[in-house]
């Protein structure tokens, strides 16, 4: 789930948006922003999922937050909790991806069917209108 998700995004630590319950709100987050959780998705992928001390490592090291004492103070048990529910958000959020991707492909199908049929009358249309010699459509004839 977390691969398909940052496949999705060409720089994830930047572009990555993650869909809330309350849809454009953090709110319930206890205090995590939304770079926080994005950091924590990637590095959830990076390092890979239940890595919660090396996860921590990285939030401690890293320099987007060498100010940030919120993250920094967050232990293992903490980190966990938090990346467990954002873990269930990207599973939904994939799920809902898929079902949008099954649509899209779903209207192209049938459209392309159609246009096909269409296109085949067409031609078989042109290939009698186009019966005439060489001579009427100005053009030489080869031998």
């Amino acid at each position: 789930a977390l691969a398909a998700k940052i496949a999705r995004h060409k720089k994830p630590l930047q572009t990555l948006s993650l869909p809330y319950p309350n849809n454009t709100s953090n709110k319930g987050s206890k205090g995590f922003s939304a770079e926080e959780d994005r950091f924590l998705v990637y590095q959830m992928h990076h390092l890979g999922y239940g890595n919660w001390e090396q996860i921590q490592f990285a939030i401690r090291n890293s320099w987007q937050f060498r100010f940030n004492w919120f993250i920094k103070s967050r232990n293992t048990k903490e980190l966990s909790q938090r990346c467990k529910k954002l873990l269930d958000l990207v599973k939904e959020d994939n799920r809902k991806f898929e079902e949008q991707q099954k649509k899209k492909k779903g209207k192209k199908r049938g459209s392309t069917g159609s246009k096909k049929k269409k296109a085949a009358s067409g031609a078989a249309g042109n290939k009698r209108k186009r019966g005439g010699s060489a001579r009427s459509s100005g053009r030489k004839k080869r031998k």
